[in-house]
């Protein structure tokens, strides 16, 4: 009865503490949209309080719409970042495939160069990387963003998929082999074998971080009114 009455407060105690961080989270994005229907002197009059009939304003939605392109913006930022995290999926899961199953030299070495990727912030090149985009003819494109954040992704792509193909039981993976074998056609082989690595590979389909999706456009880009402005840059 004791450990009954334990396991109950243990999962009360958990299940506040995740829903107390839950709410801490999302606060300001509740401000971020109450405040997104309001006027500019109400905002800071009172940025918590509630749009009512005299603070109530949709000037904030008009302005996106009338000073900038949003729609080309948010295109721009959708198509950079599912080709970045299509590139980063299949590179990483090439390199962590390789670094998890075979034995060779400097195995450890590769893969410790590879997470360094991870501790160095790679805005440390930013004017290495600005001056390679002008010299190859990519400044003011949606490439040059694309491979600065595939280069930016790879590290952690390697790591979390080297790792989670390591804890792959060996029987699992020659269960999936004898099941492709067995399979006649190659597009069924190819969907045994990727049914394997779905899992840690969702948790990398993520989009990239807005601290970097705010600041790399700048770098790549010399005209202040650039086609490929993302949609959290637009109006800034």
């Amino acid at each position: 009865m004791t450990t009954i009455y334990k396991n109950r407060l243990n999962t009360l105690a958990a299940h506040s503490g995740l829903i107390l961080y839950t709410c801490i989270v999302l606060f300001p994005v509740f401000v971020v949209v109450i405040n997104s229907f309001k006027t500019r002197k109400a905002i800071f009059r009172d940025p918590l309080a509630l749009p009512n009939s005299e603070s109530f304003s949709l000037i904030g939605y008009e302005t996106v719409l009338k000073q900038g392109d949003f729609f080309l913006y948010f295109q721009n930022s959708m198509i950079v970042t599912v080709v970045s995290l299509f590139f980063i999926l299949i590179f990483g899961a090439m390199a962590a495939f390789a670094l998890a199953e075979y034995r060779f030299k400097g195995n450890f070495l590769t893969g410790l160069y590879l997470a360094l990727g991870i501790m160095i912030p790679i805005r440390l090149g930013t004017v290495a990387i600005l001056e390679l985009m002008v010299q190859t003819g990519l400044v003011n494109t949606l490439w040059a963003l694309i491979l600065v954040y595939t280069a930016q992704g790879l590290p952690l792509a390697v790591f979390i998929l080297s790792e989670f193909m390591k804890q792959v039981s060996q029987d699992l993976k020659d269960a999936g082999r004898g099941a492709a074998c067995r399979c006649q056609s190659p597009r069924h082989r190819t969907q045994v074998g990727c049914w394997l690595y779905l899992a840690p590979s969702s948790v990398l389909a993520m989009p990239d971080r807005p601290s970097a999706r705010t600041r790399w456009p700048i770098c790549v880009s010399h005209e202040p009114e650039s086609a490929i402005r993302g949609s959290s840059l637009g109006h800034t």
